[in-house]
């Protein structure tokens, strides 16, 4: 078996997670390199540093970057003496970390936060890389994703959507960090029934499935919730990423007029931008799977029932709560259609608290439905089974440790690591 030096690249994408982040830690910026990278990995924030501890447990030589956390990539191109410019400062840094690291395997985790024409020809530039992985959960960029080595995607119906544009991926589910519970204290239930995470507010109508079942769910039960609904573009945005995302907004408005033939013409015109069409081809991928007869949210869920929805909490804050809520409450967006795995999933039942999610066609890839989940499959089904397992606290309780088990048998981040492990010596031997 192969041993190999392998970094993973991934963002952080929460801004407001940063911001509380640095407020738990106001000495943070002053400390060194790998004492913030420490520090900042013990919080748990979203994928954290359990893909390279798991890859270290099989004998991998492994590291992790999160690119786009400022003052810890600044502290380490100041002290490998690396200069970078204002603007283009994550795309530097962060290739000055690749070729003074020298891994044989690039990891990136969702999309390469790299040009496409850098990050394509990066086995050139540092030779040491032998091979680019990319794991994502969600459909696009299907101009450039086929130059990866090794693609892996979170469900089933992904695998088939790259297959549609000859791009062959391969299945591997999210995970739980069976690091966390041990972090924290013994769970006593405070909360009934919770959710937290997004609201589907401010995603259009691509999430408004979440956003009105959560509504419904908040006026006919007593649930508490923190969710992560932006008031509208980060204020903590610089100019260059206001435009920009105001361009996404125009573009995607645009294909929606635009008849399906004419959306799949324009996703593969070769004289639009190569981020263009990667946008157009995700849009047009996404519309047919939309809800129809929902309205777009125009309220936040946090202005309208502001005594039981909370602002978002991250990392350890975010694990103690599920710690600590009897029921969780799951719903994935539209974009997922009859296929389940989001992250919510593993960490709910990872972490002992009784999953209520939507069920999918690949539920029992899983978890055994009824018996380590409990699913619905309606608006009308999750509110009956709220009330079935508020008054039938036993049971629930019975079906949360069994899918805590589950989870730490077959969800974690080794178990994970053990399946890529698997795929690499198969792709390292071509």
């Amino acid at each position: 078996m192969g041993k190999f030096k392998i970094l993973r690249i991934s963002q952080l994408a929460y801004p407001k997670a940063l911001i509380v982040f640095e407020s738990k830690h106001p000495e943070v910026q002053i400390l060194p390199y790998e004492e913030q990278k420490r520090l900042f990995f013990s919080e748990k924030l979203v994928y954290s540093d359990s893909f390279s501890r798991a890859m270290r447990q099989l004998g991998h030589e492994a590291d992790e970057i999160v690119s786009d956390v400022d003052w810890i990539q600044k502290t380490w191109a100041k002290e490998n003496s690396v200069n970078y410019s204002d603007s283009s400062w994550q795309e530097e840094i962060l290739l000055s970390q690749i070729s003074k690291i020298r891994p044989e395997i690039l990891y990136f985790q969702h999309n390469p936060p790299l040009p496409y024409g850098v990050w394509k020809n990066l086995k050139h530039t540092c030779p040491s890389i032998k091979k680019i992985l990319v794991h994502r959960a969600f459909p696009g960029n299907f101009n450039t994703l086929g130059a990866a080595d090794l693609l892996m995607v979170g469900t089933r119906r992904l695998v088939s959507q790259y297959a549609d544009h000859d791009i062959k991926a391969k299945l591997l589910y999210h995970y739980f960090d069976e690091a966390v519970p041990d972090l924290l204290d013994r769970p006593q239930i405070k909360y009934p029934l919770t959710f937290l995470g997004s609201s589907g507010f401010s995603y259009g109508i691509s999430h408004a499935t979440r956003y009105w079942l959560l509504r419904t769910v908040l006026e006919q039960t007593q649930a508490k919730m923190w969710l992560e609904e932006p008031l509208s573009i980060s204020p903590n945005a610089n100019p260059t990423q206001q435009v920009k995302k105001l361009l996404s907004s125009i573009i995607k408005g645009f294909v929606n007029f635009l008849p399906r033939t004419s959306q799949k013409s324009l996703g593969n015109a070769a004289w639009l931008p190569l981020k263009a069409r990667n946008l157009i081809q995700s849009e047009y991928e996404q519309i047919e799977l939309r809800p129809t007869g929902l309205k777009v949210p125009e309220k936040r869920l946090l202005d309208l029932f502001p005594q039981r929805c909370h602002s978002p909490v991250y990392g350890l804050d975010y694990y103690e709560i599920i710690a600590n809520s009897l029921i969780s409450f799951n719903c994935h967006t539209d974009a997922a259609v009859d296929q389940v795995g989001n992250m919510r999933m593993f960490q709910a039942t990872g972490m002992g608290s009784c999953l209520l999610t939507d069920t999918g066609d690949n539920m029992s890839d899983l978890f055994e439905e009824d018996k380590e989940v409990v699913t619905y499959s309606s608006k009308e089904e999750a509110l009956e089974k709220i009330d079935y397992l508020l008054q039938n606290e036993t049971k629930c309780r019975e079906i949360a440790s069994a899918g805590q088990n589950r989870t730490l048998r077959d969800h974690t981040a080794l178990k994970r690591c053990e399946q890529i492990d698997e795929w690499l010596q198969e792709i390292m031997m071509c």
